[in-house]
């Protein structure tokens, strides 16, 4: 696969516009340069992680001297390549989430996170709420890496097992407590209206972002601890960096 190439027609497709779709091929086309990286498929995907892209950070910051601003730009063009590589099944997760911007100052603008600790007891929280069964999926379906736009926008399939979802092109395989939420969920959808997995109250039925963010503070607030949508969300990613083992079930 030419990577630039069907970036460049992906950005099109998504309707950016042509001086973006030109900064963006420039940041890519240097990522590839810095790391002297041919474009096989398992060269590139390889050394697109977190501990990369923040040397090339420092690079762009202490070696090339450019403005914080220019190097955000850079990491935002690798971020929507990031994007397009999650959307074709080659990445699992954005590893971009993980990587501080830089502040006017040079220095980076570290974003806290909760613990892994503490996302395994919001976890926990959601599960022991009977009640809770969209809740529950949703929380999982972010654990397993999708965004709110994302669950947003699945759709109900009746004859669709629990194993797997599919995200537009993405046929996503759930984790165990992923496939239990949503087996669950699944005898309570038939009676909902609507043709979006998760049932909303929005006007097509389709579920409001604001919903995910209320249960994402009523449940934080259950066990004192602040935890973001994003905190979910790079869990499993931070955690298969680092070790981390399973620990909500």
């Amino acid at each position: 696969m030419n990577y630039r190439i069907c970036f460049n027609a992906y950005l099109r497709r998504q309707a950016y516009r042509p001086v973006t779709i030109k900064s963006y091929d420039y940041a890519l086309n240097d990522y590839m340069a810095y790391f002297r990286l041919g474009r096989k498929r398992a060269s590139l995907l390889k050394n697109f992680n977190p501990p990369r892209l923040e040397a090339y950070k420092e690079y762009l910051l202490d070696t090339c001297g450019l403005r914080p601003s220019t190097i955000n730009r850079r990491l935002s063009a690798l971020s929507a390549f990031a994007r397009f590589l999650r959307g074709r099944g080659l990445l699992e997760y954005n590893p971009l989430e993980t990587v501080a911007r830089v502040k006017s100052d040079g220095t980076s603008k570290i974003r806290p996170r909760a613990s892994w600790e503490e996302v395994q007891k919001f976890r926990r929280e959601v599960n022991l709420d009977a009640l809770e069964l969209p809740g529950r999926l949703i929380v999982e379906l972010l654990y397993t890496g999708l965004s709110v736009r994302e669950i947003r926008e699945l759709r109900y399939d009746e004859k669709a097992g629990p194993g797997s979802i599919k995200a537009k092109e993405r046929v996503i395989t759930l984790h165990p407590e992923a496939r239990l939420a949503l087996s669950h969920y699944l005898i309570l959808r038939p009676i909902l209206r609507g043709a979006y997995l998760i049932a909303g109250e929005e006007a097509d039925c389709s579920l409001k972002p604001g919903a995910v963010y209320y249960l994402m503070h009523k449940f934080s607030q259950k066990i004192a601890a602040r935890v973001t949508v994003r905190d979910l969300r790079l869990a499993r990613f931070v955690a298969a960096q680092t070790g981390e083992k399973d620990i909500a079930a």
